[in-house]
């Protein structure tokens, strides 16, 4: 295994594999934003493909400080809600229909989602040894997410969920939410 793995760094190094990665990411915003193939089903399928990796640090900080569990079981408990989650978003990805698109629509789903999840975390708590680098870095997630969100919203197919949807998008008092469920709707 190992030796099938190192011939595979040397045939292609790792620059390369994570050029091809973003090209196939590419062409899937491509043909999602054209409708050539749906990208998220629905909203729950867009807030599955976050939870993939919000879900494995979200139980890290639930065992870290709230309930110590040491061994094998941590990395039960971190594993195994990203690994359904995942399954979730591999049945939807299914269920959407297309079915020469997989490949390049779940690896689109799932670069979204980390990329996402990472814009998020640097938002709450940006890397830096100074306080300038600190708000650059959370200024450049604050630009992912202006940018990337308007995006996400137009790749997603049914503009429904059960769990997370536009419906679901109500603060009374806070100007402008109307406008972005409205939004949502469309």
């Amino acid at each position: 295994m190992t030796a099938s793995l190192n011939s595979l760094v040397t045939w292609y190094p790792p620059e390369t594999i994570a050029t091809i990665a973003l090209g196939m990411m590419l062409i899937g915003i491509l043909l999602g934003l054209f409708k050539k193939t749906i990208i998220f089903y629905d909203y729950d399928d867009m807030a599955m493909c976050f939870a993939v990796f919000a879900a494995p640090v979200a139980m890290w900080f639930i065992l870290q400080y709230l309930w110590p569990v040491a061994g094998k079981m941590t990395v039960l408990f971190i594993a195994l809600p990203s690994v359904l989650f995942f399954g979730g978003v591999l049945y939807k990805t299914w269920k959407s229909g297309v079915r020469w698109t997989l490949p390049i629509v779940l690896l689109t789903k799932l670069f979204f989602g980390f990329f996402y999840v990472f814009a998020i975390w640097h938002l709450l708590s940006p890397m830096g040894n100074s306080g300038n680098s600190r708000r650059r870095n959370r200024a450049l997630a604050m630009f992912f997410l202006m940018v990337f969100t308007p995006i996400f919203v137009n790749l997603v197919a049914n503009k429904t969920g059960v769990f997370f949807g536009p419906s679901h998008v109500k603060a009374r008092g806070i100007r402008g939410i109307g406008a972005i469920r409205k939004q949502m709707e469309k």
